[in-house]
């Protein structure tokens, strides 16, 4: 009897081809039971996520972008007994980058190959509520380039590149307070990169060291700084030697606390209010199959 695996789909994610990418990935793996579930919205994600980690399956795959796994994963924090499979057609889809999975053939081959990770996510709580996210979480001007890319309905490949250059022109500076296991910082910043993964916004290195198993969030915070050298320093965003210039104040902590100025937020590329915020790593909390 073939062993029966939910595929949770979000046919709105950034690519319009994921119907036909979910009927290639099952083509793929003829020896399995997938079973396609379409998804609508955060609440029907949620709905759907409860329901299916309710019955403990073995392997559940899920296809969209960093949001509709961040979704998904709410009901899974804790449940290593399931193995997610992360095939990436999202906008980012940038935690899938982490596990060695860049297209659903490298999808397909983590699944064949069954190796896994237990990754940590990370529990944040502030006034729009508490949940985990299992990436990035960015304070400040990162947040404001999620929102315009959130609300663009054609994004292209170079949404990122475009939406960072025009929110440039609305830049902030920020009075924050962020305290760890660091001790306390404060500092005036357009930009805190909080960081559990190494990548955001496609593909950059917002967090070149970070590593999912280690209990330990990287965290980047850009000093007070105007829109013209922010501009000049936007391609070592791209590979990540941005955290070696002397405006980047770099950090590590297992907790984060950061108040002060109402900073918008976004985690997983998707809004999480404003600041003030509290952090907090839980180890090793969710598996994932990885190349």
């Amino acid at each position: 009897m073939k062993k029966t695996i939910p595929l949770i789909v979000n046919p709105s994610s950034g690519k319009r081809d994921s119907f036909s990418t979910a009927k290639l990935v099952k083509d793929s793996l003829p020896n399995f039971e997938i079973k396609i579930i379409e998804t609508h919205g955060p609440e029907d994600t949620a709905r759907i996520s409860a329901e299916i980690a309710s019955g403990e399956p073995e392997s559940l795959i899920v296809m969209g972008g960093d949001g509709t796994l961040n979704g998904v994963c709410q009901s899974f924090v804790g449940r290593t007994g399931t193995s997610i499979l992360v095939v990436p057609t999202g906008t980012g889809s940038d935690l899938a980058r982490s596990l060695g999975i860049s297209s659903a053939s490298d999808a397909v081959r983590a699944i064949l190959g069954g190796k896994t990770v237990e990754t940590d996510s990370v529990r944040c709580s502030g006034p729009s509520g508490t949940r985990v996210f299992l990436n990035i979480m960015e304070a400040g001007y990162g947040a404001m380039v999620m929102g315009r890319v959130n609300s663009l309905t054609r994004k292209g490949k170079h949404v990122f590149t475009r939406s960072a250059l025009r929110e440039i022109l609305h830049l902030r500076t920020f009075s924050l307070e962020l305290r760890g296991d660091f001790g306390t910082v404060r500092l005036r910043s357009p930009e805190v990169v909080i960081a559990n993964g190494k990548y955001f916004g496609g593909g950059m290195k917002a967090s070149p060291n970070s590593d999912l198993t280690d209990g330990i969030l990287e965290i980047h915070a850009i000093r007070e700084i105007g829109k013209f050298r922010l501009l000049t320093k936007l391609r070592k965003l791209v590979n990540g030697s941005y955290i070696s210039d002397p405006v980047v104040m770099n950090m590590e902590t297992g907790r984060l606390s950061i108040t002060g100025d109402p900073a918008p937020l976004e985690a997983d590329g998707e809004s999480f209010g404003n600041v003030p915020v509290e952090l907090e790593v839980i180890s090793r909390s969710l598996r994932f199959y990885r190349n």
